[in-house]
């Protein structure tokens, strides 16, 4: 399962001394999916951009974007900022996993929202990833304030 290689990748970051990033990560993967449920996913991709960038985002899409450790060190190389990085990283491995599902074909940002916003099956396809991406980052980082 290549979500829980992602995941796998920001605990090795983790255990480096990054638990800011690994916490982050874990609060972008509990919230994001309220904002999809309520707003839609195009709402929730832009809201990730717009807390860190496109350009971390768009880290996701690369059509040799490699593997989910590439992706990962690729966001944590740009972005120093730990809130802004766990938003880009949470977002780029998001969208890396949905094109590798095939559910996407986008290379840009501004082409990624045209196409969620022409295909609203997007949606409906990518919320196991993110339900699986939640799951994961609670087994995996623990809250700093125990368990919730």
């Amino acid at each position: 399962m290549e979500i829980l290689e992602c995941i796998k990748a920001i605990d090795d970051y983790k255990a480096k001394g990054k638990k800011a990033i690994a916490g982050g990560f874990r609060s972008r993967s509990r919230e994001t999916p309220t904002y999809i449920y309520t707003h839609g996913l195009p709402y929730a991709i832009t809201l990730l951009a717009a807390r860190s960038s496109k350009s971390l985002l768009e880290s996701g899409l690369l059509q040799d974007a490699g593997t989910c450790r590439d992706v990962v060190e690729r966001v944590l190389s740009l972005e120093e900022d730990e809130k802004k990085a766990s938003y880009g990283l949470y977002g780029a491995l998001v969208l890396y996993i949905m094109k590798r599902e095939g559910l996407i074909k986008s290379r840009s940002f501004s082409d990624l929202v045209k196409e969620m916003l022409q295909d609203p099956t997007i949606e409906a396809k990518s919320k196991l990833i993110f339900e699986w991406f939640k799951r994961l980052s609670e087994a995996y980082f623990i809250s700093e304030h125990g368990a919730e």
